[in-house]
């Protein structure tokens, strides 16, 4: 019985690792918060009109589905639109945070979508504004390759380079006590 709660304790353990969100992930977030935000403007359902360059082209499909979760596209052809441009999206990493003296590389991430969209109801402007959203986190270094989608290359940015002191100076260190180690092993032991 101890035995099964021990491996029991060790399976939840290990199922309770929290994976970190991809960067597609992260701007399909932003996306939808934008949506939200539009979507609560809006008194009737809407005909979308997606705008965006080539290489945002993906996003679409995404933002279709966030605004007809909402219940605001209409099927029928009405004369209320909606034009929903996304001018940038992408990912950019800053700096490098160590985790601990022998700890893994973090890199800051962060995750950006930013666009315009204008209302039309029955011809006339209704609300027209810009939008601007991102968020910051912190991802492990080794993981990025994981984290990027490289057929979409607005989901990969560019990585700063890993700093080299820490690089040299902890097998410096590592090697250093191994020596004084087998030093003072030696000089205890001889005297």
């Amino acid at each position: 019985m101890k035995k099964q709660i021990i491996y029991l304790f060790i399976f939840f353990n290990y199922a309770l690792i929290a994976q970190t969100n991809s960067n597609l992930d992260r701007i399909n977030l932003l996306l939808q918060d934008v949506c939200k935000k539009v979507s609560s403007k809006l008194d009737n359902p809407i005909v979308l009109n997606f705008q965006s360059p080539a290489n945002l082209s993906f996003l679409k499909n995404r933002t279709e589905v966030y605004f007809t979760e909402l219940d605001k596209i209409s099927s029928k052809s009405i004369k209320d639109t909606l034009s929903f441009n996304v001018e940038e999206a992408g990912i950019s990493y800053s700096k490098i945070i160590k985790s601990g003296f022998f700890g893994d590389y973090y890199v800051e991430r962060s995750a950006y979508i930013k666009g315009t969209y204008l209302a039309k109801v029955e011809k006339r402007t209704a609300f027209a504004n810009e939008f601007t959203l991102s968020i910051i986190d912190s991802v492990n270094y080794d993981d990025i390759s994981k984290l990027e989608n490289f057929s979409l290359p607005f989901t990969r940015g560019t990585l700063p380079p890993e700093p080299i002191a820490p690089s040299i100076i902890e097998p410096l260190i590592a090697i250093s006590s191994a020596v004084l180690t087998v030093v003072l092993f030696f000089t205890v032991r001889s005297k």
